[in-house]
C-alpha cells in the first residue's frame, strides 16, 4: 500500500501490522478487528494488485460492505473514466475494445489516432499494457496478459511525458483530506510492470517535485463525507 490512513489506525481497537517488500514496494498494512461504519464505501480501497485479487477476490467484499461503486471507480477504467468526465475533469479520449472488434474502426469512431496506450478495462500493477504504433501492435500487447482472464480493453490517447501521480485521501471527523502529492519517474518508457516492482527503476518524489500550481489542483477536495 502506498498510503495509510492514519484515522482507521486510531479508530481500531487492536490493530495488527503486516510489513510486505516482496514485490519492490513496502509499506504497512493496518488490520483491524473493528471496521469504522462512517463513510461506508468511502473507505474502500485495493489491498492488492494483479487481475485475481481486485476483479475477483475483492469483489464479495465490496459486496458486504456496501461499497460495490467504489469497487468499480478504482477497478474499471471505463466506469472511473465516464464518472469524471461527466464531472468535467479532463481525461484522455478512450475507447472499448473486445476480442473480434475492428481496431481501426474503434479508434476512428473514437477519434483516437496512433500512437496510443492499451492497457486492460480491469486489472493493475501494468499488466498487459503499452504504447501501440500501428494495429498490430494494439493487438499484440493484450497477448502479453497470457493466461490472465482480461477479456476487454481500453485504448486511449497516449500522453508524452505524463507522470504517474497518487494522491492519499484520509477522513477526520467527516470531512476529506488529502496527503502530499507523490510523483513517479522512471527510466523506461512508461511506469510498467517492472519499474513498479523494481525500485531501481523508479524515483519516488514525495512531496512532489511537479509545480506548485499543479499540485495544488491535485489536492483541491472540498467534500464531505456521511453515511
Amino acid at each position: 500500500m502506498r498510503v495509510l490512513s492514519r484515522s482507521l489506525q486510531r479508530r481500531a481497537k487492536t490493530p495488527t501490522v503486516d510489513t510486505r517488500k516482496g514485490d519492490g514496494h513496502s509499506g504497512d498494512v493496518l488490520r483491524t478487528r473493528r471496521h469504522p461504519t462512517s463513510c461506508g464505501g468511502s473507505r474502500y480501497g485495493c489491498r492488492a494488485h494483479g487481475c485475481h485479487w481486485p476483479d475477483q477476490a475483492e469483489h464479495p467484499s465490496a459486496n458486504l460492505r456496501g461499497a460495490v461503486l467504489a469497487s468499480a471507480l478504482g477497478m474499471h477504467k471505463p466506469t472511473f473514466k465516464r464518472l469524471v468526465r461527466q464531472a468535467g475533469i479532463d481525461t484522455p479520449h478512450w475507447t472499448v475494445l473486445r476480442p473480434g472488434d475492428a481496431v481501426d474502426a474503434a479508434l476512428a469512431s473514437a477519434g483516437l489516432t496512433y500512437p496510443v496506450f492499451v492497457k486492460p478495462a480491469s486489472g493493475g500493477a501494468g499488466l498487459a499494457s503499452g504504447i501501440a504504433r500501428d494495429e498490430q501492435q494494439v493487438r499484440d500487447i493484450p497477448t502479453a496478459a497470457g493466461e490472465l482472464p482480461y477479456t476487454e480493453f481500453v485504448i486511449e490517447e497516449y500522453v508524452p511525458g505524463g507522470r504517474d501521480c497518487t494522491v492519499g485521501l484520509v477522513e477526520f471527523d467527516g470531512r476529506f483530506r488529502t496527503l502530499p502529492v507523490l510523483d513517479v519517474t522512471t527510466s523506461r518508457e512508461f511506469y510498467e510492470n517492472q519499474a513498479k516492482r523494481d525500485a531501481s527503476l523508479r524515483t519516488e518524489h514525495c512531496p512532489s517535485v511537479l509545480p506548485k500550481d499543479l499540485t495544488a489542483g491535485m489536492g483541491n477536495w472540498p467534500g464531505t463525507c456521511s453515511g
